[in-house]
């Protein structure tokens, strides 16, 4: 397997954030064919979110994600470190707790084709009612059904969330919170 940090579908955004340069999406697209014609897995690394980013943008890195036929897609969410920094140094008295409070996070781990896959056939599994409950919000309603049409295009393109060497057992793994 070969790994690219491709970064952006949206090739102005690429270059951008790219030292030097990068390729272009055709060119993305060419050498991603060409893993595959030899039979070579590939991993691709993008990052959605970040400055001037838009919903737009956004789903140019969503869409080519499949376009190139990757074997792996990588999302990292973009996050603004320095002013969450210098907040915490603003913050930090004798007594504040503000540092726990920010340097601390519960990470879940959502199988999501296993979630997903099910809810293709049974829209009303646990799992899955579980999963929109927790990724809704009152102002980002989900329609369960627009989830599902969309996993269920992605995956008979071939997308798959998971990776090979991904061995979780249960659907939902509640983590402790890490701290940094």
């Amino acid at each position: 397997m070969l790994a690219l940090c491709v970064e952006h579908g949206n090739e102005a955004k690429r270059q951008n954030m790219k030292v030097g340069g990068s390729a272009s999406n055709a060119e993305f697209v060419e050498h991603f064919r060409r893993l595959r014609c030899a039979g070579i897995h590939s991993k691709a690394y993008f990052i959605l979110g970040g400055p001037r980013e838009t919903a737009e943008t956004s789903a140019e890195t969503t869409t080519f994600t499949i376009e190139p036929g990757v074997s792996l897609a990588y999302f990292a969410i973009y996050k603004e470190f320095i002013p969450a920094l210098k907040f915490l140094r603003s913050k930090q008295t004798k007594g504040s707790d503000a540092h726990q409070r920010y340097s601390a996070y519960e990470q879940l781990d959502i199988v999501w084709d296993a979630v997903l896959g099910t809810a293709l056939t049974d829209p009303g599994s646990a799992p899955f009612q579980e999963l929109v409950e927790q990724i809704a919000s009152a102002e980002a309603p989900l329609d369960p059904a627009e989830l599902i049409a969309v996993y269920d295009e992605l995956s008979r393109r071939g997308f798959r969330f998971f990776d090979s060497s991904n061995t979780a057992t249960s659907t939902l793994i509640s983590r402790p919170p890490r701290k940094y």
